[in-house]
């Protein structure tokens, strides 16, 4: 797929954005650029990721919240019975014990929730028919320059290396 972004009369540089999916097919884009001689400078090769929107990222997140609040609750629910019955005793232990509880369970729904987050957005949402086993980056060559030609010429180049045209 291919992009152009709309001319800004204040700035004479123009741009054209092409995606592949193949690391290879973009390094060999972007040296055929250079070839065809635009300068490196005025060229960009960079993997993109899909949205965390895409991604099992929210899902993972409130399951490892889940987790992690049973998880702190009963870790909590050790260290009062220790603090309680056996290292200083307490003036009030259902307080303390519902405090060390409660304290344990929000420590362990945010750490897991934001390890399962992290690791969720390395999966990509089911979608029917598609596989999405692997997270495969989307790899963005970016051409800038000031004259027409040269977009027309490079939009040609990103097109003999497999970029495809949006209609």
């Amino acid at each position: 797929m291919t992009s152009t972004l709309e001319p800004n009369p204040l700035d004479p540089y123009q741009s054209i954005a092409a995606t592949f999916s193949e690391q290879q097919a973009a390094e060999d884009a972007v040296s055929a650029l250079q070839k065809a001689g635009f300068p490196q400078e005025n060229l960009a090769l960079n993997p993109q990721t899909p949205p965390i929107s895409q991604t099992e990222a929210q899902t993972s997140g409130g399951k490892g919240a889940i987790v992690g609040t049973v998880a702190g609750g009963l870790v909590g629910l050790i260290f009062s019975y220790a603090k309680v019955y056996l290292v200083a005793g307490s003036i009030n232990p259902i307080s303390d014990t519902l405090g060390i509880v409660l304290a344990g369970s929000l420590v362990g729904a945010i750490g897991m929730s934001l390890m399962a987050a992290m690791s969720g957005v390395n999966v990509l949402k089911d979608q029917a028919g598609v596989e999405t086993s692997a997270l495969d980056p989307i790899f963005l060559v970016s051409v800038t320059t000031s004259q027409p030609d040269d977009l027309t010429k490079a939009k040609e180049i990103l097109e003999q290396y497999g970029s495809q045209i949006q209609p």
